[in-house]
């Protein structure tokens, strides 16, 4: 009876030890593949992170890690798949992927892709509300350097995008819209400014 409860003993010991061993060299993979991302290398963390996937599908963090990965090669279909299936495992990750959307955002934005940046902000309010006012400053900044640039168009999108997600910056904008105005017809010729509208705004620009 004693060497049979031996046996048991020892065989439970064996048994704990390799699981945990094995989950040990799991999430050394996630670890590894955090370096590789450190370093630019995402192929290779991808690859490491599918694998863990594969051994282990409720790894939120290794669902996350590739999300991650997916954002800074600018897959965002496959980032909101992982994404997803982070948050569906763990609720938490929700504050971190809002963040990651919103600084994938501020880069297509810094390009000049205000289409994508807005999706991405979205996305990031979607995930994480309190966002918005953040979002809403970068928005107008953005319309403000356009502005300078006389980038008009785009001035405008960004300064709607600004009103949306922050309504009460809607009377400061109208104030920068119409200074704009202004400072457009007094640099028109005399016969230009006559055949314009008497009230100075930026043609185009509504409140969402």
């Amino acid at each position: 009876m004693k060497n049979n409860i031996r046996i048991i003993l020892a065989n439970f010991i064996i048994i704990f030890i390799l699981s945990t061993a094995n989950n040990a060299f799991s999430w050394g993979e996630v670890k590894k593949a955090k370096e590789f991302m450190q370093a630019g290398m995402y192929p290779q963390a991808i690859e490491l992170l599918n694998k863990r996937i594969n051994d282990k599908p409720a790894d939120a963090e290794a669902h996350f890690q590739l999300g991650v990965c997916f954002i800074h090669n600018g897959n965002y279909s496959s980032a909101g798949q992982r994404f997803g299936s982070a948050v569906r495992l763990k609720s938490d990750y929700g504050y971190n992927i809002g963040g990651q959307y919103q600084k994938a955002a501020t880069e297509e934005l810094n390009h000049g892709h205000i289409q994508n940046s807005m999706k991405l902000f979205n996305k990031a309010i979607s995930y994480q509300p309190d966002l918005k006012n953040d979002i809403a400053a970068q928005c107008k900044a953005s319309a403000i350097k356009c502005l300078e640039k006389n980038k008009d168009e785009e001035a405008i999108k960004l300064f709607n995008a600004a009103a949306q997600y922050h309504p009460r910056l809607k009377e400061e904008i109208a104030k920068i819209c119409y200074d704009r105005g202004t400072y457009i017809l007094n640099s028109m010729t005399q016969n230009d400014y006559s055949e314009k509208s008497e009230t100075p705004v930026i043609t185009g620009y509504v409140f969402m």
